[in-house]
């Protein structure tokens, strides 16, 4: 006979709230005072070269230009969008990021790091979900724990403090996303 009470145990040892996706994710953690922290969260446009760029639909010739000039004109229009959208991600911060081991879910992430925090520090997180399109969130939060798991390498559990729903909304969507493409890639091998 089943006990009733091991369900509410199995609840109480539960302590999330949301559900977590693991991926290698472009990601920058960094320690910032308290006044910092108390900035919101925001999305920032996912503008990385060959990453998530706003495509625009290409003009169809006029007949009237020379197709050796219009030719020439489109790769320099392709080559000024990468050099303006590297201007942009360099002034955001966001440009030479490396790519971290991430736990991921609504209310805080696990990161695999190359340097140390203690407990209670502030940090702000900015990193790149590529979901249906590639966009950067920057969050903020308080790290909750630390682990060393080897040399110069650390696991850091950090709880985010409140984002404001557009950034819940772009962090749940993209973890939807990439659950859907878990399921479908289990589903696929599994039918093989």
């Amino acid at each position: 006979m089943p006990n009733p009470t091991e369900g509410l145990q199995s609840q109480k040892n539960e302590r999330r709230e949301y559900f977590r996706v693991d991926d290698l994710l472009p990601t920058s953690i960094k320690k910032i005072d308290e006044e910092q922290a108390k900035m919101k969260g925001k999305t920032i446009p996912g503008l990385q070269s060959g990453i998530g760029c706003p495509t625009g639909v290409e003009e169809s010739m006029e007949e009237s230009i020379n197709p050796v000039l219009w030719r020439m004109l489109t790769e320099i229009n392709r080559k000024l969008t990468v050099l303006l959208d590297n201007t942009y991600l360099t002034s955001q911060g966001l440009l030479n990021i490396q790519v971290k081991k991430v736990s991921i879910s609504a209310s805080g992430m696990r990161a695999l790091c190359d340097e140390t925090f203690d407990p209670g520090d502030c940090v702000e997180i900015k990193i790149l979900l590529t979901a249906n399109t590639s966009f950067w969130v920057v969050l903020y939060g308080t790290v909750m724990r630390v682990t060393q798991i080897g040399v110069s390498k650390w696991e850091v559990g950090i709880e985010f403090f409140e984002m404001g729903d557009e950034v819940r909304n772009a962090v749940s969507a993209y973890m939807i996303s990439r659950q859907r493409e878990m399921i479908q890639k289990s589903e696929w091998i599994e039918g093989r």
